[in-house]
């Protein structure tokens, strides 16, 4: 029989800490808080074998927070590494813990041991409140929520996925899977906050009791936005409500029991990087660069607008960004290798697959076709390399391709034609280890 426990533990930080996500911030430093950033998690059990999954109200879970938990819980409950992920929400405004050059680039380490150690307390709690339970799982789809940013068209992927948890006949917890960048909140939002999660959690809470668990997991969504980017609270409270009446609509209406299994793997394959360009390219950029950031400077002395701040700190960050590459194609490293670590757990006859990056709709609808259909895509899992395009993305250009990795501190480098191949070979691959 199942058993299930869930969690939560508050991870908001203390004021005066970074923002992250957003270089149009005109100030960076949080002025204080809107709602509680949350370690949720839950526990799955069954004839002993545990898996734990957390997910966290923030932009991106460092790999080595994820790793020190998942060696705290193998040391005191024996669970392999394959049976712990660890994913953010990807919200835009919460604290700083992985930087991003001029958008939330000074990370405070005091924060980041806090923050992992109430990680590894919600995922204790989840363990110790195990009991029985029965696990249903569902389908739907959100209209009118969210959009194709590159094609300013209709969504790859609109569904709305939900394992609901029950207890003689009482719904005890939610894991609700749903692919869109949590951005309501825009770069004039200084307050941290869940972004649209935050009322997704409340809805449900409202209607099934406070003590119900609600874990929401950001699935594929690189290429995704709200239709109300950046528009405020009021935008996020109607997307978060609308994602729960979609839940509740499917969970009690459509919802389908889960067989007992419980299996889960993972890999860390390597990705070929893209090129930097030639030195001298870098040079003359890095120039260029410096010029057009002292003629912003004497524009305005003091940034006053959310344009003048995206274009003040843009071009910092990639004037960060040159520096680097310069230095780095001195020393002969003109490429790389990033590793991305792919993870599924098997429950019942429905897959989990979690990525360490910014996933692409295209990409996770391909996912879901390798796993029979029946697949929740989780982006931001267990670290975040930042964006992983489609090899079609790849061709066009375009932010996502061309200028969102110079603000990724940790991973300087373009993606490059051939990721996609190798992640859809490495879930499969993954997958049938399962089956």
């Amino acid at each position: 029989m199942w058993k299930v426990g869930f969690s939560e533990v508050d991870v908001t930080p203390p004021l005066d800490l970074e923002l992250w996500g957003y270089a149009g911030r005109i100030s960076f430093v949080s002025r204080g808080v809107h709602d509680p950033l949350k370690a949720h998690a839950l526990a799955l059990s069954l004839e002993g074998n545990i898996f734990v999954l957390v997910s966290v109200d923030i932009g991106a879970v460092p790999f080595r927070v994820v790793r020190n938990v998942r060696e705290r819980l193998r040391d005191m409950y024996g669970l392999p590494e394959e049976n712990v992920m660890i994913a953010a929400t990807h919200t835009h405004s919460g604290p700083a813990v992985t930087p991003l050059r001029r958008a939330g680039e000074a990370v405070d380490e005091n924060y980041v041991s806090v923050f992992e150690r109430k990680i590894f307390t919600a995922a204790k709690e989840a363990i110790e409140n195990l009991s029985n339970g029965t696990i249903y799982y569902s389908k739907g789809v959100a209209e009118n929520l969210s959009f194709d940013r590159r094609r300013k068209s209709e969504p790859a992927d609109k569904e709305v996925i939900v394992l609901s948890f029950f207890k003689n006949d009482k719904a005890i917890g939610f894991v609700v899977n749903f692919p869109c960048h949590p951005v309501c909140l825009g770069e004039d939002n200084l307050l941290v906050s869940a972004d649209y999660p935050q009322y997704l959690y409340a809805t449900l809470k409202k209607v099934y009791g406070e003590n119900t668990g609600v874990l929401f997991l950001t699935g594929a969504c690189g290429d995704i936005d709200p239709v109300w980017r950046g528009r405020g609270y009021r935008y996020a409270e109607r997307m978060g409500r609308a994602i729960a009446g979609e839940v509740i609509k499917i969970v009690e209406t459509s919802r389908e029991e889960v067989s007992e299994e419980l299996k889960a793997t993972k890999d860390i394959i390597e990705l070929d990087t893209g090129q930097l360009p030639d030195l001298s390219e870098l040079i003359k950029e890095r120039d260029r660069l410096i010029d057009e950031i002292s003629r912003l400077r004497r524009e305005f002395a003091v940034v006053t607008s959310i344009k003048e701040a995206l274009e003040l700190h843009s071009r910092e960050a990639f004037l960060s960004w040159t520096l680097d590459a310069i230095k780095a194609v001195e020393k002969g490293y003109k490429s790389s290798k990033y590793l991305l670590e792919i993870h599924v757990a098997k429950i019942g006859d429905l897959y989990l697959v979690g990525l360490s990056g910014e996933t692409f709709a295209e990409i996770g609808v391909k996912i879901k076709d390798a796993c029979g259909g029946k697949a929740v895509v989780v982006s931001y899992a267990n670290g975040d390399i930042g964006y992983l395009p489609t090899d079609e993305a790849i061709r066009e250009g375009g932010y996502e391709v061309e200028n969102a990795f110079k603000y990724y501190k940790e991973y300087p480098y373009p993606p490059k034609e051939s990721w996609e191949k190798k992640i859809l070979e490495t879930v499969s691959e993954l997958v049938s280890r399962l089956k």
